[in-house]
């Protein structure tokens, strides 16, 4: 760690269904492959932002990004072992409309630092739209 700052490295690619309510925990760790503790995390800001994959509007310098299709507060929790890890909790409507590739990332903030990381997520078709 360095000035109370950890580091996310790598996030797993994720697939899933439109609609699914599974609850994500994320378990940081350091560069070295340790669990955070708490005390480190408890009180940080977490959000987590889903946008579309490669997706951008304009040419050249001009181009945009398109602007994330959702935004999710995390909690932190205590685990039986002192370390922290992240809780994103999902409602039905929050991704059931969704399907294909995007990219998800993760920010975690506190007084001093953001650490942020992405990864890929897979969102499979719910054929109960």
């Amino acid at each position: 760690m360095r000035d109370d700052c950890f580091m996310i490295d790598i996030l797993p690619n994720i697939e899933m269904y439109g609609g699914s309510t599974d609850k994500w925990r994320v378990v940081p760790l350091t560069e070295n492959n340790a669990k955070i503790p708490y005390i480190y995390i408890g009180g940080c800001i977490v959000t987590l932002t889903i946008a579309p994959f490669k997706a951008s509007t304009g040419l050249g310098r001009n181009a945009n990004s398109f602007a994330p299709v959702l935004e999710k507060a995390g909690k932190v929790e205590r685990l039986s072992d002192d370390s922290g890890a992240i809780i994103f909790d999902f409602q039905e409507n929050d991704t059931k409309s969704l399907r294909g590739k995007f990219i998800y990332q993760i920010e975690i903030k506190n007084q001093k630092n953001v650490q942020i990381c992405q990864g890929h997520i897979y969102i499979r078709q719910n054929a109960n739209i």
